[in-house]
């Protein structure tokens, strides 16, 4: 099953589909979940927690209070995530950043506003909201409002996350022409020719010739397969720099 069969709404509780995540789910990368549903296996919210450490900023402090009040009941709300767990607006605005409230059902722009008005109302003791959420109703500016595109999503899981979740990797690179390289699924049919191939490096290690010579090998990823190549000590001493300077 593939990451890019979800949306990356990171603090548990069931899949969108409105079912529990099951353990091949888990194991195969699931973190569709929602915060607005309750009835999740033991292993489904051990991997979603483990997703929400990766949100970059994020405490352990935060994601503790995340389990605890998530534990009492579910979230009904952003502003009531915001009342209950009291994050730092930079922890609260990358989980929106990064999908955490789209199972509300509001627009990230929505989101970002409502936070906004949220982080501005006074606390105690950084506990809790003075001012209940029912006592002053969140708003948004009257101008038009511009959703995140999926590469502006994309982008924004690959700050937050290290990794793309929206879609498939290689949608960070729109500008690449795949019709001028040849697909990794094809190499098979040009064997002993030369072909150019584009792809994605998701993988690397270093290893040693007999001779004691430094060479690498390097596995690549389009988006119709991947494949492991080799470069021997002559070739990645010319060219080793190239494997770290991009992901392509």
């Amino acid at each position: 099953m593939s990451l890019a069969s979800f949306t990356p709404i990171l603090i548990y509780g069931e899949v969108v589909a409105g079912r529990p995540c099951r353990s091949e789910e888990v194991e195969s990368g699931c973190i569709a979940v929602d915060l607005t549903t309750i009835g999740i296996s033991p292993n489904a919210r051990t991997f979603a927690l483990r997703v929400i450490w990766k949100v970059k900023e994020l405490t352990e402090q935060t994601v503790a209070r995340i389990e605890q009040e998530r534990q009492r009941s579910p979230f009904a709300s952003l502003a009531d995530f915001y009342q209950r767990v009291a994050p730092t607006k930079v922890e609260a605005q990358n989980l929106i950043r990064a999908g955490a409230f789209d199972g509300f059902g509001l627009p990230r722009t929505t989101q970002f506003w409502h936070l906004q008005q949220l982080a501005d109302w006074p606390h105690e003791g950084g506990q809790g909201m003075l001012f209940a959420s029912v006592d002053r109703p969140l708003q948004i500016p009257v101008a038009t409002l511009t959703e995140p595109t999926l590469l502006d999503r994309l982008k924004d899981e690959q700050d937050l996350l290290d990794f793309p979740v929206s879609g498939h990797p290689l949608e960070l690179f729109p500008a690449i022409d795949w019709t001028k390289y040849c697909p990794i699924a094809e190499l098979g049919h040009h064997f002993g020719k030369r072909v150019k191939v584009c792809g994605r490096t998701f993988a690397d290690r270093i290893a040693y010739q007999e001779n004691g010579q430094p060479m690498k090998f390097v596995s690549v990823c389009d988006y119709s397969g991947f494949v492991e190549t080799e470069l021997f000590s002559t070739v990645y001493q010319a060219f080793g720099m190239e494997t770290i300077k991009s992901p392509l």
